[in-house]
């Protein structure tokens, strides 16, 4: 099946590279071949009427897509009260025929009734979206309603095309999605944001009453899994693809606060070829999923200010790292893999190579997975490395049993050995080396910490965590553990049969804890209660929830009392 590519650019944002874009088509750049690199495009706005462009730039946009041989896409967001006229000019300036994508059920008879071809948006299809839920473990019943949309169902179907939908716009959600039915309208795949899920409110603002200014937009975690808000959506990065693609025909590439830099690149680039689109079926990179690196990264989060990731592929870690404030550079040898870092990292350097060509330095920390990436030339990427590396910076690697005495020997004139260690996870050794440097106890603080973490099989990623059950033997009067939690606080969770404590600020006054028990896992988010939303024993601890065996109440209670002033 031959599958068509359209651009979703934010043309507020993004008009003036659009126009470039265009220029480049009309002098047949448009791609490596001469042919259009994308042959749609998408204007409007999904989930903001006040994000709409005006009436007079979409029409513009239109007709420069009709000039340059793209077809266009219009797309609608929910309309409020106040906004039906402004849509309705929209949809008016439209010439018949032109697919709207509607996610409001409102604007399904303006679409009919100006002779447009209506498609049914990814906010009006339901389906699990939540990005820290997987596929691994679940049974196949389980594993179908995961994967099952609404518009997998026979009555959805029958409903929509009975309305005149003529095509469905789908998440590329991490579970995967099933199969779409033989009887199935066409559908179109988004990528690489992907939706989590919509607000009525941009910040603190409501969004019916826009203020005018610059839309909310932050970045955080959610369980290990980098996510983004902006404006009144949070979306996180998926440069996977589904293994099966029956049923799709179109992919559209959504771009998010990187904005349209990356395209001349791309341009000079093949596209979803034979090489590379197997390769993002494969299952590629979603999130940060070995416990192994995401521990080491949590262990870095004040230690080292300059990193270079070899191997970096999508960009998985690095996007980790940049949520750290990191100076950071990526190297692959996959071109593709470094257009799509450069859309989830944009102030990521980039580097197409091995370990080699290592540049940019000097650099507290190197991590290498796979022992210099399975360079070609082993000892003169460890020079080139160790030339890289700061004053008492560190080599972070990842070797097979026959390749230790290898790494050995290339570094053992350099670097000096602080810590090794042989995951369970992946059956590689983990191997920490240092720029010679007299003093080295950081090192082996950090290493005592990964080891620990290892040791107890956690996988997080959050900023504050603790180890519970260090606090055993140790008196009230004791120096804490951390800066955050008392002896005594950490006593009692211990007696509550709570092992590991991880907290994340949130802003705005709210903060995450998570308790891991032998049997369960607890989230507490506790807000101001003067934000005036229900709440568990009226204490602020909102949205109580558990994962595992259901806690005891008077647990949950006790964990409560002694959470609250920590928040």
């Amino acid at each position: 099946m031959v599958i068509e590519r359209a651009l979703f650019p934010d043309m507020t944002r993004d008009f003036g590279d659009f126009q470039k874009y265009c220029r480049l088509l009309d002098q047949g750049r448009g791609g490596p071949d001469g042919r259009p690199r994308f042959t749609r495009i998408y204007g409007g706005a999904e989930f903001c009427v006040n994000r709409l462009p005006s009436a007079a730039m979409t029409a513009a946009v239109a007709a420069m897509c009709g000039d340059s041989g793209l077809k266009f896409t219009l797309v609608l967001p929910p309309v409020h009260d106040t906004s039906f006229s402004k849509v309705d000019r929209i949809v008016a300036m439209m010439r018949p025929g032109t697919e709207i994508v509607i996610n409001d059920w409102a604007m399904l008879e303006p679409a009919l009734a100006a002779g447009c071809v209506p498609v049914m948006g990814r906010a009006l299809n339901r389906l699990v979206r939540d990005p820290r839920i997987g596929s691994d473990g679940r049974t196949p019943q389980q594993i179908e309603f995961l994967q099952t949309s609404q518009a997998h169902l026979p009555m959805v179907r029958e409903f929509i095309k009975g309305r005149g939908i003529a095509r469905l716009e789908l998440d590329n959600v991490r579970q995967g999605l099933a199969l779409m039915p033989d009887d199935g309208l066409p559908a179109s795949l988004y990528t690489p944001w992907t939706l989590i899920s919509v607000s009525r409110f941009c910040g603190s603002a409501y969004a019916a009453h826009c203020p005018g200014k610059p839309c909310f937009a932050t970045r955080t975690f959610v369980e290990g899994v980098p996510i983004i808000a902006d404006g009144t959506c949070t979306f996180w990065f998926n440069a996977g693809m589904p293994r099966e693609m029956a049923g799709i025909d179109r992919l559209v590439h959504v771009t998010g606060p990187e904005g349209l830099g990356w395209l001349v690149d791309e341009l000079s680039h093949p596209a979803w070829d034979e090489v590379e689109m197997p390769r993002l079926q494969s299952g590629g990179e979603v999130a940060v999923n070995d416990p192994v690196e995401r521990i080491v990264m949590q262990a870095l989060t004040d230690e080292f200010k300059s990193v270079c990731h070899i191997g970096c592929g999508f960009g998985a870690h690095l996007e980790v790292l940049d949520r750290m404030a990191k100076k950071l550079t990526g190297i692959d040898a996959s071109m593709t893999a470094l257009d799509i870092v450069r859309r989830r990292v944009p102030s990521a350097t980039r580097i197409c190579g091995t370990a080699a060509d290592i540049a940019g330095g000097p650099f507290d920390l190197v991590l290498d997975p796979g022992f210099l990436n399975d360079s070609p030339d082993r000892p003169a990427a460890a020079r080139r490395v160790v030339e890289s590396l700061a004053d008492g910076g560190l080599y972070l690697t990842s070797a097979a049993d026959e390749d230790l005495d290898e790494l050995k020997i290339l570094f053992v004139d350099s670097l000096a050995f602080v810590w090794q260690h042989k995951s369970a996870v992946t059956g590689r050794n983990l191997v920490l080396l240092r720029h010679a440097r007299p003093d080295h106890d950081a090192e082996c603080r950090l290493a005592g910490l990964v080891e620990a973490f290892l040791n107890k099989g956690f996988d997080s990623h959050d900023i504050d965590f603790v180890d519970l059950t260090a606090f055993a033997g140790r008196t009230p009067a004791a120096p804490s553990l951390t800066t955050w939690i008392s002896v005594t606080a950490g006593h009692k969770l211990a007696d509550l049969g709570f092992k590991y404590l991880w907290r994340e600020l949130e802003g705005e006054g709210r903060t995450m804890f998570r308790l891991a028990h032998a049997d369960y896992r607890i989230e507490l988010e506790f807000s101001p209660v003067s934000q005036n939303r229900p709440s568990y024993r009226n204490c602020g601890a909102h949205n109580v929830a558990y994962h595992g065996n259901p806690p005891d109440m008077s647990t949950l209670d006790a964990a409560i009392d002694i959470l609250a002033p920590l928040a």
